[in-house]
């Protein structure tokens, strides 16, 4: 049966993935050349394999490699709708629903997800990239299981995440503009406490002054009465 184009999209969306992970020697100490795919510089550059424990990443000759992943005049030609790699051509897989190229849904796997420090007990010092702080921090691998976001190196960390803070800067704007509103909403209300408490204690002191000046006027009134009684007493 013939694959469709969704299926193979997904395969090739892959293979750039895998294309794109970090150089690994492995732990072995044979000496084979080979080569490997450098995103940052996206060329393909040349390396000494130990022989066991690489990633995909690993490839038999500079051709080889350059069929497998994109190079910079590629990239470029791609970003206009025509390339001549197959594995970059026509519609890319969509990232968080929206056609996007396999590079761009990278901060996702490598950079976005959460720290994890796996389910082993091992202790190796490790990298992984902060969102919230848009850095690099240290933190102890147990050596199994985990996600993408695990770097040996701080540098390989910055290079693999340090341009991915545009997507992350979009969604930390509206919390941003919460965190404004919430304080102006502060001061209005503020403001508002502020005039009724001050009209509150204005309405009570003139209200104070009120009774205080009928009281007055009634203690001068009864003085009068009295005065008239004994002018009139006086006078029978």
């Amino acid at each position: 049966p013939v694959a469709s184009p969704q299926c193979l999209h997904v395969v090739l969306f892959v293979a750039q993935l895998l294309s794109l992970l970090l150089i690994v020697v492995g732990r072995c100490r044979a000496s084979f050349p080979r080569w490997w795919y450098n995103a940052t510089s996206q060329t393909c550059q040349r390396f000494i394999f130990g022989g066991c424990r690489g990633n995909s990443n690993n490839f038999l000759s500079e051709e080889e490699c350059k069929k497998g992943c994109a190079t910079g005049e590629e990239d470029r030609a791609t970003e206009k709708g025509h390339s001549k790699n197959p594995a970059v051509g026509g519609s890319f897989p969509r990232c968080n629903g929206t056609p996007a190229r396999p590079k761009r849904c990278l901060g996702d796997f490598f950079c976005a997800a959460p720290k994890e420090v796996g389910h082993c007990r091992a202790s190796f010092p490790r990298w992984y990239f902060d969102t919230e702080t848009r850095t690099c921090k240290m933190f102890i691998y147990g050596g199994c299981g985990g996600n993408k976001n695990n770097y040996i190196f701080e540098e390989h960390c910055l290079n693999q995440c340090s341009g991915n803070g545009g997507k992350r800067r979009e969604m930390l704007r509206p919390k941003e503009n919460i965190g404004k509103l919430e304080v102006v909403l502060a001061i209005l209300l503020a403001v508002m406490a502020a005039i009724l408490l001050g009209s509150m204690v204005f309405f009570f002191i003139k209200l104070c002054r009120r009774n205080q000046d009928g009281t007055l006027e009634r203690v001068w009134s009864t003085m009068d009465d009295k005065e008239s009684l004994m002018n009139n007493a006086y006078t029978l």
